[in-house]
Formats: structure tokens, C-alpha cells, sequence
């Protein structure tokens, strides 16, 4: 199965802002930045560190399809997910709160970490109570303990 879509909160068509590939010729770039996208601009500029003031300019905006999780899971007839892993510039924890909204709890689950506020934090730790979890320089790897 292969799914072209962004997971929101909601169906429909997103906005995803990247870099133009005409940044490539500038000398901040960097090997990573045409690996980063997000539903969120300033997550975006966060992403490009030390480079963002430079690269803002070549920021564009690329419509994309867009579904919740649940369309998702529904659209494919999934009814149990092993193993998660996410990285979604900014938007990991929606996904994974979506996901356990439905009831569904993987087994193991590897999501970015470097973008929850200390809110998104604290819920975590929570939601995650029944989960071991490792810090690995910018994810949290969480295998579920029952």
C-alpha cells in the first residue's frame, strides 16, 4: 500500500511549504533541506537552523491531499498497527494523538520529539505512561510494555 497524503486533522487539500529547488545553488544549503516539508511554515524555518534568515525566500507552498488518520485506517481496511514511525516536521504529535483517539496503541512507535512545546511534552509523558521510552537525538523510540 502507498498513500500520497498528508494526515491533518481533517480531509481535504493542505497547504505543505519546502524549499524551491532553485535554493540548491545557494551556499547555505544543506544536504537535509530537501528532506524537510511542513504543514507549518515556522516549523519549517525552525528545521533550516542557522540558515533560515537566507532561505526564507525560497520557501513555496505545494497544495497536497489531505486525511485524518481515521480516512486513512478506514480507506485501507487497517484495524491494528504494529509499528508507527512519524516524522512530520511540528505535526508528530497530532498524528499520534489521532491514532490513539481511535484506540489504536502500536507496539512500537518512533516519532520527532525536537518539536513538541512543553504542553504537547507533559501530554506525552502521560499518554506514553505504559510505553518504555528512549531519548535518540532528535526521536523518542517507545515500545509499549503490556
Amino acid at each position: 500500500m502507498f498513500e500520497q497524503s498528508a494526515i491533518g486533522a481533517n480531509n481535504g487539500r493542505f497547504t505543505i511549504y519546502h524549499l524551491d529547488e532553485r535554493a540548491r545553488n545557494s551556499v547555505y544549503w544543506r544536504d537535509y533541506f530537501d528532506r524537510i516539508g511542513s504543514l507549518d511554515r515556522s516549523d519549517l524555518i525552525q528545521s533550516l537552523g542557522d540558515s533560515a534568515e537566507v532561505m526564507a525566500p525560497f520557501i513555496i507552498e505545494t497544495e497536497v491531499n489531505g486525511l485524518s488518520m481515521n480516512a486513512l485506517l478506514e480507506k485501507w481496511a487497517i484495524e491494528r498497527i504494529d509499528g508507527l514511525i512519524v516524522d512530520a516536521e511540528g505535526y508528530d504529535w497530532a498524528i499520534l494523538r489521532q491514532t490513539f483517539e481511535l484506540g489504536i496503541r502500536p507496539k512500537v512507535i518512533v516519532f520527532e520529539h525536537a518539536h513538541l512545546d512543553s504542553g504537547e511534552r507533559e501530554v506525552a509523558a502521560k499518554t506514553l505512561g505504559d510505553y518504555s521510552v528512549d531519548k535518540m537525538d532528535f526521536d523518542y523510540v517507545c515500545v509499549r510494555q503490556s
